[in-house]
């Protein structure tokens, strides 16, 4: 069961009556073998946890800002 605001990575294999809980996020590629808790970043094979949701978020929103930031440059 995939529960509301989850974001799935491409080719992610999620293994049968696994659950996902809200705010997570599975990195491409990964294959889930076990439940994953809420606001968790899990990846790899088999996925394990990687950050939190807050963690994602802030270096999210430092990747785009930096991205943004070299495009502006004269």
């Amino acid at each position: 069961m995939v529960e509301d605001n989850v974001i799935i990575g491409g080719g992610v294999i999620i293994l049968p009556d696994i659950t996902i809980k809200e705010n997570s996020v599975i990195a491409a590629g990964s294959i889930v073998t076990k439940d994953v808790p809420s606001d968790t970043v899990v990846s790899g094979f088999p996925a394990k946890f990687m950050m939190t949701r807050k963690e994602y978020e802030a270096k999210k929103k430092l990747f785009i800002e930096s991205k943004q930031h070299k495009r502006n440059k004269p």
